[in-house]
C-alpha cells in the first residue's frame, strides 16, 4: 500500500491479519511552503514488513518509525529547534523498478505475452506487476530529444510510457497520412526507442485525446459540412463511426509489430478518451468491440513477427 499525506501533524497506523506490526508517523505542523509531500511506502515479503519513510521538507518536523510499540529509529522530537530528526534511509523498496519489483519490458522482449488484471494488479505473462507510467507526447518535443526523454523516464523508475496518437498531426488533410521518418510524426520510431530502453507502452489512440491540443487531436476536415453534413462527433453516428473506425484500424495496423501478442512493448491500447458520463451506451459498446476486432485483425495480419520493427501503412 502507498499513502500520500500532506506534511502536517499526522498519525497513520496499519495492521495486517498476519502481523501485529504497526507503523506510526508523527510530524510537527509544517506550513505549506516548508513542506511538500510525505510518502509512506509499505511492502511485505514472505511475512516480513519493511518500511521506508521519506519526509520531503525544507525545514522543521520529525518522523519516527516503531514496530510493536518499540522505537526503531528514535522518537519524534518535540523541541523548539525546528530541525528534522535524522532517519537512516534503507535500500530502495522492492517495488522499485530498479530493484526488480515491477517488471520491465526487458523481461518479455520479443516473446509473445498476454496482459490481464484483477482487483490487485496487472499480470504480464502471468507475473503480477504494476505499471508506473508517465505521459509523453511525441509531437511536443523534437524527435532528436526523444531518446533522452525516454532514458530519463526509465532512470526515474518508470516501466511504462503512455502516448497519444494525434490524428490531426498524422492526417492534416483527409486521405493524406503522414508517418514521415525523422519527424514528429514518426510514431514507429518512438515506439522502437521505448522498447529498446525496456519501457512498456500504453498507446492511447483516441481519436479524441484532449491533451490541451488543437481540437482535441481531431482533424478539422471532419467539420467539412459539405462532405459530412450533420455529422455528430463521438456519438453513435454512422458517419463518425466509419471515419473513426477506419482511423483506429489504420493506426493499429501500423503498430502491429509492437503489440504484446507479437512480443512488442505495447501492453495497453486505449480507445476513446474523457467521454461524458452520459455518453450513448451503444457508442461506448461499439467502440470497445471495434477496437478489439481491429487489434485482433492487425495481429493476425502481422503474423508471428517480433516486436522490433514497424513499417509505414
Amino acid at each position: 500500500a502507498a499513502l500520500a499525506l500532506p506534511c502536517s501533524s499526522a498519525a497513520v497506523a496499519t495492521d495486517a491479519t498476519t502481523s501485529a506490526s504497526r507503523l506510526l508517523l508523527r510530524g510537527k505542523p509544517l506550513d505549506e511552503e516548508a513542506a511538500t509531500l510525505m510518502t509512506l511506502t509499505l511492502t511485505r515479503e514472505e511475512g516480513e514488513r519493511n518500511t521506508n519513510t521519506i519526509l520531503a521538507a525544507k525545514g522543521g518536523g520529525a518522523a519516527a518509525a516503531a514496530s510493536d510499540g518499540a522505537s526503531a529509529n528514535g522518537t519524534a522530537s518535540d523541541g523548539a529547534s525546528g530541525e528534522a530528526a535524522a532517519l537512516p534511509l534503507p535500500p530502495p523498496p522492492s517495488t522499485s523498478t530498479g530493484a526488480g519489483g515491477f517488471i520491465s519490458y526487458d523481461s518479455v522482449r520479443g516473446t509473445p505475452y498476454d496482459v490481464a488484471y484483477d482487483g490487485r494488479s496487472f499480470m504480464v505473462g502471468g507475473r503480477r506487476t504494476l505499471f508506473l507510467s508517465g505521459s509523453i507526447h511525441p509531437p511536443r518535443s523534437p524527435p532528436g530529444e526523444w531518446e533522452s526523454i525516454l532514458t530519463r523516464a526509465k532512470a526515474n523508475g518508470l516501466n511504462m510510457v503512455e502516448i497519444y496518437v494525434f490524428w490531426n498531426v498524422h492526417e492534416r488533410a483527409e486521405g493524406v497520412v503522414d508517418w514521415s521518418t525523422g519527424t514528429s510524426a514518426d510514431l514507429t520510431r518512438f515506439l522502437q526507442l521505448a522498447g529498446d530502453l525496456g519501457l512498456f507502452v500504453n498507446l492511447r489512440v483516441g481519436p479524441y485525446v484532449c491533451a490541451e491540443w488543437s481540437f482535441g487531436g481531431l482533424p478539422l476536415w471532419l467539420m467539412n459540412t459539405t462532405r459530412y453534413p450533420d455529422i455528430r462527433l463521438r456519438t453513435y453516428d454512422k458517419q463518425w463511426m466509419a471515419l473513426m473506425g477506419a482511423w483506429f484500424t489504420r493506426v493499429v495496423r501500423l503498430v502491429a509489430p509492437f503489440l504484446a501478442p507479437l512480443g512488442g512493448p505495447i501492453a495497453l491500447v486505449q480507445v476513446e478518451n474523457e467521454l461524458a458520463w452520459d455518453a450513448p451506451r451503444e457508442y461506448v459498446e461499439w467502440a470497445g468491440r471495434m477496437a478489439e476486432e481491429a487489434l485482433a485483425e492487425a495481429v493476425a495480419a502481422a503474423g508471428g513477427g517480433g516486436g522490433g520493427g514497424g513499417g509505414n501503412g
